[in-house]
């Protein structure tokens, strides 16, 4: 006989489980319930002083208690609860656990397991309704008990599944389902082991039904750090949200983080560079070599598209890494982490070219009124300098219904303007449908597959804006043009790389327009507004690259008027088709051009904002400037960046009016607009 373990609220099904796994393992077990039948003590823990008369029974029946399960929990989905009620919520599911556990701490100690909803791990951060709050609550508590009784009592907890909210778990094929809850049994398995954990304290199982049972330190927090672009950006708060939903605590800054993650780029040499050496100054820190940029650091990690170019010889580059995981492969990083904190090291998980990644709707509740939405994977295209492909896999367009649940959930916990994002991202529904047969048909007659997400996003309540990137000439089609004209929600703004303006260069490049076809999206668009903002990417310097070439580029962008362009000096990218086309233009030159037309955007920009002087535009509040604390800044429909004086009741995601009244390259300068009441 192991001893007595006093588990408290008996009467659910959950805690019979428990009561039969700890007397399966040798456990004498103590229930202690308001209702149940069986009960050893009967007890209400919302009266006063009910833990210390609940413990003084117990000890009165079984002397040698030296474990309890706390398990009773009063359970509420109400975001307001009367005073008595919101007191005997609190009573029972944070103070009698406490109060437990110093008890049994002062009376020979031993071991306490707190039963916790998974969601207070973090991953519904935002929901603040009584329950919740009181489980995250609990959740404190669990650690703080852990460093404060150490070495009189093991204080850990155990949180039953989903590990996200539901309405962000969907089914995908060839996915492990996120949102399915675990059996009784299950959870009855995870407190019966931390209860035969002897080294263990101050850690959390959460028990999703498909996770194994490996401990997550709750005293450990992580850090991720992300290279490159919106893709990276997105799959990095996805990977947040799984860290948070595993027992994780975000860390401020390198100081203070213990796992770092570092998502990486490998569109241009630099970028990749840039990731790999972050890992390697991470890893001295580790070591305790050089600058001490991460003192507590125990786990470094390398995440995305630079992990897939290099596969097994990332560890040629990085010998002491501990976790290496492809771009589609980010849902495995939490167990990954696991594996590590238990002593493996240089693990790699490369995904593969079709797979679907877990936990891409996963989101950072209630941090931004802003987010990112994955709509498809990968890129088909092949552009000769492009390497995308090869480290991003095939298209894959996510199903419709998917994307719709998963932007209706952020539109209900207060995201106002969400993006959608893919690679191409007009090519949605292209190689694999995104519609099913039955999906309900389009309201509008939409045929094609991203004019038609449009039309049910645009539906969607509590959501203000839409915007999508990044888009190619081939799906600015007549349905595209009417969406963006009957839909309000869509923003009148594309980002439409052109890359050049030489039909020669294009053709090398394998870009599948010509010169006039791309000018002829351009005249599309803005020919039912031409105040339409459009936006592009160029590459100077592309092997072979005359002056006439670059004289072809220069002509285009005047006659497309851009609102604003990325300029990028060609960079070769092993295993891409111009890698092996000599590099025959001197960096010298290439940053002339650059420079050319970086002048050339300015002046072309100072043109386009000024005819704006005058207009009322609408903005999205983003809050202070980052350059004059005392004005605020924001994003009018096109994109552009909108600097104002706010005025009280002004707040962050908050849509208002802005008269312009002055203008610069890239930004407008203006004031909050007050109609003047007409007297008739």
């Amino acid at each position: 006989m192991r001893g007595t373990v006093l588990v408290t609220g008996g009467a659910r099904r959950l805690g019979k489980a428990i009561a039969d796994a700890l007397r399966a393992c040798g456990w004498n077990v103590l229930v202690a319930s308001r209702t149940a039948p069986d009960a050893a003590v009967a007890v209400d823990l919302a009266e006063p002083d009910a833990p210390s008369n609940l413990f003084a029974a117990a000890k009165a029946v079984a002397p040698d208690i030296c474990a309890i399960v706390n398990n009773a929990a009063i359970f509420s989905q109400k975001q307001d609860l009367p005073p008595d009620e919101l007191s005997r919520l609190r009573a029972v599911n944070v103070d009698a656990p406490r109060a437990l556990t110093a008890l049994l701490a002062a009376n020979g100690g031993g071991a306490v397991v707190n039963i916790i909803d998974c969601h207070a791990l973090g991953a519904v951060r935002d929901d603040n309704t009584p329950y919740l709050k009181s489980k995250r609550d609990l959740l404190a508590a669990t650690v703080e008990d852990a460093r404060a009784l150490a070495g009189r009592v093991r204080v850990n907890a155990v949180a039953p599944g989903p590990v996200l909210p539901p309405e962000s778990c969907h089914e995908r094929a060839g996915s492990t389902p996120l949102g399915r809850h675990p059996t009784p049994q299950e959870v009855a398995d995870a407190v019966a082991y931390l209860l035969s954990a002897e080294s263990t304290t101050g850690a959390v199982i959460p028990v999703d039904g498909g996770q194994s049972l490996a401990i997550e330190q709750l005293l450990m927090k992580f850090l991720v750090h992300t290279y490159g672009c919106q893709m990276n950006v997105r799959d990095s708060e996805a990977v947040e949200a799984l860290m948070l939903a595993a027992g994780y605590e975000k860390a401020a800054g390198e100081a203070e983080a213990d796992i770092v993650i570092v998502n990486s780029c490998t569109v241009r040499d630099m970028a990749e560079r840039k990731a790999v050496g972050k890992c390697g100054n991470l890893i001295a820190a580790k070591e305790g070599r050089g600058k001490t940029v991460a003192p507590n650091v125990k786990v470094v990690g390398l995440m995305g598209c630079a992990v897939k170019r290099m596969g097994a010889d990332v560890f040629k580059s990085l010998p002491r890494l501990d976790f290496a995981v492809g771009p589609r492969r980010f849902g495995a990083i939490p167990r990954l982490v696991a594996r590590c904190l238990a002593g493996e090291t240089r693990i790699l998980e490369l995904s593969g070219d079709d797979e679907v990644p877990t936990g891409m709707d996963a989101h950072v509740g209630g941090s931004s009124f802003q987010s990112y939405v994955t709509v498809l994977l990968g890129c088909d295209n092949r552009c000769s300098y492009c390497i995308v492909p090869d480290v991003r896999g095939h298209e894959y367009s996510r199903p419709a219904r998917e994307v719709v649940a998963e932007v209706r959930a952020l539109a209900a916990h207060g995201v106002k303007e969400v993006c959608l994002l893919g690679q191409s991202v007009l090519r949605y529904g292209v190689r694999n449908a995104a519609w099913s047969a039955d999906d309900p048909p389009s309201p509008g007659g939409y045929t094609e597959a991203f004019p038609r997400l449009l039309e049910a996003l645009n539906a969607v309540d509590g959501l203000e804006r839409i915007r999508f990137t990044s888009a190619h000439p081939k799906g600015c089609t007549d349905e595209l043009v009417r969406a963006y004209r009957e839909f309000p929600k869509v923003c009148r703004h594309l980002h439409l790389p052109v890359q050049s303006g030489s039909d020669r260069v294009l053709k090398e490049m394998g870009r599948r327009y010509t010169r006039v076809e791309y000018l002829a999206a351009v005249a599309k668009l803005r020919a039912f507004d031409p105040e339409f903002a459009i936006t592009t990417d160029v590459i100077v310097g592309y092997p072979g690259e005359t002056e006439e070439d670059f004289e072809a580029t220069r002509s285009l962008m005047d006659e497309a008027g851009f609102d604003n362009a990325f300029i990028f000096k060609y960079s070769p990218r092993p295993g891409t088709r111009s890698a092996a086309l000599p590099d025959d233009v001197p960096t010298s030159e290439k940053e002339r051009r650059d420079q050319v037309l970086l002048d050339d955007q300015e002046r072309r920009g100072q043109v386009r904002n000024e005819r704006l002087v005058g207009t009322v535009r609408e903005v999205l509040a983003e809050g202070p400037s980052l350059r004059n604390s005392a004005r605020w800044s924001g994003r009018d429909g096109g994109n552009r960046i909108v600097v104002f004086e706010p005025r009280e009741g002004v707040r962050t995601g908050t849509v208002v009016k802005v008269r312009i009244t002055a203008a610069r390259p890239q930004t407008l300068i203006g004031e909050i607009y007050t109609p003047i009441p007409s007297f008739s």
